[in-house]
């Protein structure tokens, strides 16, 4: 993790699974991890706290994080930063609060049903992991 940006890079190059992906799939992974490189180092721990996360998920529950997901980038930009900064508040609750603050008057008329949703879905995914560490 603390290896420089050109090692980083070398050792993706020589991986054997990037040498099999396709030209437009190896492009991706580079620009991933330009991104990941310019990050801050709590933004970095963030990732990859999300990422351990997401490998910790069953088949069907990284499904539902996909398609989650895909709903969260087709709604504006305003609206992500605002369910985000939502999520993040709503972090350290234990579950039942959650659901709680989701379903609160608060939360109806700052977000759409669709964006209480798909939050509801995240925080559904995260609990369920949670239940099974």
């Amino acid at each position: 993790m603390n290896r420089p940006p050109e090692e980083q890079q070398k050792a993706l190059e020589d991986d054997g699974e990037f040498k099999n992906l396709d030209p437009q799939q190896k492009d991706r992974l580079r620009r991933k991890l330009q991104h990941f490189n310019r990050l801050t180092p709590e933004q970095k721990q963030r990732w990859i706290q999300r990422m351990d996360w997401y490998e910790h998920l069953s088949p069907e529950q990284r499904e539902r994080a996909r398609d989650l997901q895909q709903q969260v980038r087709e709604l504006p930009q305003d609206r992500r930063r605002a369910m985000r900064q939502a999520m993040r508040e709503m972090r350290d609750l234990p579950a039942d609060e959650k659901r709680k603050a989701l379903d609160s008057d608060k939360m109806k008329t700052s977000f759409s049903e669709q964006e209480r949703q798909i939050m509801k879905g995240f925080t559904e995914l995260r609990d369920s992991d949670d239940d099974q560490q």
